[in-house]
C-alpha cells in the first residue's frame, strides 16, 4: 500500500519520480508474471532508510517509489545520511507521525537506538513494517529480511567450488554498525 510524490531528506531534497506495484497471481507458482492492482485508497506510507550511499538502498527506493506509483498511493522517503545519524532518523520518523502517514517502513539505523521511534509510531496508531536492517522494538506488524547466514553459507559454497577447495578468502566488513 504505497503515489506520485517522492521525497528524497537529507537535507530535505525533494525528487519527483515514482513507479511499480504488484500481487503476485494467486494461481501458480510465485515464478508467474505479476498482476497490477490499485490499493483501495490513497494511503500514505512513510519509509526510513539508514542512507542512499549503496546502490543496495538506492534500489530498494527507487523499488518503493516505483511500487508506490503503481498502487496509486503516496510513498514519502526519507534517508538519514549513515548509520550514525539516529537522531535524523528519529527527526524523520517524528515529521511521518505528525503528518500523519498510515503506516510506517522502517529499515533501522541501529536495532536498540530505534526501539523509542517505533514505540512513538505505534502510540500514535500508525503499524510499522520493520524491513532489511531490524529494530530490536517487538511492537512491529511485520519485519521482511533475507536470511544473512544462509546468504553466506551459500557464497562460501560458491567460492569453495570456485577455487577447488584450495585457497585463502578475506572478509571485508561494511559500514561500522550496519
Amino acid at each position: 500500500c504505497i503515489t506520485s510524490t517522492l521525497v528524497f531528506a537529507q537535507a530535505k531534497k525533494a525528487d519527483s519520480s515514482l513507479g511499480t506495484a504488484y500481487l503476485l497471481s494467486k494461481e501458480g507458482s510465485s515464478y508467474d508474471p505479476p498482476i497490477a492492482v490499485k490499493a483501495s485508497k490513497k494511503w500514505k506510507i512513510g519509509v526510513v532508510l539508514p542512507h542512499l550511499a549503496n546502490p543496495h538502498f538506492v534500489g530498494q527506493a527507487y523499488g518503493y517509489a516505483d511500487e508506490a506509483k503503481k498502487l496509486g498511493v503516496e510513498a514519502i522517503i526519507y534517508e538519514a545520511g549513515g548509520y550514525t545519524h539516529l537522531d535524523t532518523q528519529m527527526s524523520q520518523v517524528e515529521d511521518l507521525i505528525s503528518m500523519p502517514v498510515d503506516a510506517l517502513i522502517l529499515v533501522a539505523i541501529n536495532p536498540d537506538g530505534t526501539i523509542p521511534m517505533v514505540e512513538k509510531a505505534v502510540a500514535a496508531g500508525i503499524p510499522v513494517i520493520n524491513c532489511n536492517v531490524m529494530t530490536a522494538s517487538e511492537k512491529v506488524v511485520s519485519r521482511v529480511r533475507c536470511d544473512d547466514t544462509i546468504i553466506g553459507e551459500m557464497q562460501a559454497k560458491y567460492m569453495i567450488e570456485q577455487v577447488k577447495g584450495k585457497g585463502n578468502f578475506i572478509v571485508i566488513a561494511g559500514v561500522a554498525g550496519s
